[in-house]
């Protein structure tokens, strides 16, 4: 294609509206199949691979979660927030796309080699040099992946993400049932992944022809140092405990520490990246600020009432249900998971100002502030590793309690001009409706517990419970956050047209 690859460089409330109705159905409905195929997959690897092997993997897999960062944020998230795109910028960031997954690959290779193993042993120094092959394989996608977003093209933005993640999640259980590869199952599953994600993207939208152009690089590269490196301050910021108490934990606890984290922050990003997704193209497709805010209110707000009560429900049934899914070997989790939880639910909700800060031209700033982040972050971890998981764990809730609010005053209210008193109105049908199911859930499952009832009965009476109180709470008293769920329902649902919303 020739000349510009841009879409009208304003979009108006309606086209948005509709544009984001579209996306968050067929994301949603992608990420719901797909997750019940994971989370079955990840049973069965929790019976095929001890919880050392887990540590050890999640420490490799760190670099499958940077690959796709530096591609997607540092190349793709340029091309998705320019207002005009021309043909010399397309192959500017193939080019450069290709360059980084090259120096990448060997980089990490050599780090592996010769600066892992004299710190955390030869065999997690082995499964970084396999990880570090990510970064070639999903260098040849980055292009496209973006132009999708760019297009609003969310039903193979969809596609693009969820299918490469089940064919991963079939090679690493296949792999850890035949040849017992443990922790190399987890990694070449992240590898499989990574490739058919390219594969499927370019399918979607041809590769491009990589060439040099200063002038295109120079813009691609001005915006993506800052939003790389944001993003990726970001994602080490998720990551880093893992090789902070690989150093100074038993690879056991790591594994331990691994799941918790798994079942208490990371599935609810689960729903994060429908959010994600969609939002960062939508943002910068507004036509003004102001529309930008005003869906982002709205956004946040669902967002929160959809992450909080299943939270609020795992803190109440996490005794009885990780022993049950996961086996016994892994109970050392629970309350770890539990105060990891609730670290969750602040994550949830200021997830989405990275894409507003983006979308509103702010990399650089948006970096700064996640970089200072980690550093606080890492040292909390450092200081309270040698305590143990519990203490770990409370560190992590403590700075991300205080994250929390920074977030919210510096970069919203600082930057973009949100002012942090309209923070309760968004979160409040959420929290409302997580602490009252919490309050009845949690002594239902201890007094049947105590009573002897069977886990499958706790937690059949439990969740049912949960539910009917979270639903009966936003339903009843935030009638606007009710009417933007039955929105949501109403664009998932195949064959059903949402209704119009104001």
């Amino acid at each position: 294609m020739s000349g510009s690859d841009q879409p009208p460089a304003g979009h108006s409330r309606a086209e948005l509206r509709k544009a984001t109705l579209a996306g968050i159905r067929w994301i949603t409905l992608s990420r719901v199949v797909a997750e019940l195929f994971t989370l079955t997959a990840s049973v069965a690897l929790a019976r095929l691979i001890v919880p050392a092997e887990f540590g050890r993997g999640a420490v490799a897999l760190i670099v499958a979660a940077i690959a796709g960062v530096v591609m997607s944020q540092g190349i793709g998230a340029a091309l998705v927030q320019m207002r005009s795109a021309e043909r010399s910028d397309l192959q500017s960031a193939t080019l450069l796309a290709l360059l980084m997954g090259v120096v990448l690959t060997a980089v990490t290779f050599v780090v592996g080699r010769y600066a892992v193993p004299p710190v955390l042993g030869d065999r997690i120094g082995a499964l970084i040099e396999l990880s570090s092959l990510t970064f070639l394989l999903a260098a040849p996608g980055a292009v496209s992946q973006a132009r999708l977003q760019r297009e609003l093209q969310f039903r193979r933005v969809a596609a693009v993400q969820v299918a490469p993640m089940v064919c991963g999640t079939i090679a690493s259980v296949v792999l850890a049932a035949t040849i017992d590869a443990n922790a190399e199952a987890l990694v070449a599953g992240a590898l499989v992944s990574a490739g058919l994600g390219s594969i499927m993207a370019m399918a979607y939208v041809p590769f491009t022809a990589p060439r040099w152009h200063r002038a295109a690089a120079a813009r691609i590269a001005s915006f993506g140092i800052h939003s790389g490196l944001a993003t990726l301050a970001y994602t080490v910021f998720r990551q880093v405990d893992y090789v902070i108490l690989a150093g100074r934990m038993s690879a056991g606890d790591v594994g331990l520490y691994w799941r918790a984290y798994q079942l208490g922050v990371e599935y609810q990003t689960k729903i994060t990246t429908v959010m994600l997704r969609v939002t960062f193209p939508i943002f910068s497709r507004t036509a003004s600020r102001k529309d930008m805010r005003a869906i982002r209110t709205r956004v946040v707000r669902l967002h929160a009432a959809l992450v909080v009560p299943p939270l609020a429900t795992f803190i109440a049934i996490a005794p009885v249900f990780i022993p049950f899914l996961y086996g016994s070997a892994w109970e050392g989790a629970v309350v770890p998971a539990q105060l990891l939880a609730i670290v969750g639910m602040g994550a949830a909700i200021v997830t989405g100002i990275g894409p507003l800060m983006l979308a509103a031209g702010k990399p650089r700033e948006l970096m700064i502030y996640n970089l200072v982040t980690l550093a606080v972050y890492a040292l909390a971890v450092y200081v309270m590793a040698p305590h143990g998981l519990t203490a770990v764990c409370l560190g992590v809730l403590a700075v991300q309690t205080v994250n929390f609010g920074a977030t919210h005053y510096f970069l919203l209210q600082r930057m973009l001009g949100i002012p942090v008193s309209g923070l309760w109105a968004e979160v409040a049908p959420g929290a409302c409706a997580g602490a009252a199911l919490l309050a009845v859930t949690y002594p239902l499952v201890d007094r049947l517990s105590a009573a002897g009832v069977g886990d499958v009965l706790v937690l059949l009476a439990a969740v049912p419970v949960a539910a009917a109180i979270a639903v009966t709470v936003i339903w009843r008293l935030f009638p606007a956050a009710w009417a933007d769920a039955m929105l949501i329902v109403g664009a998932v649902r195949p064959g059903r047209k949402p209704a119009p919303a104001s």
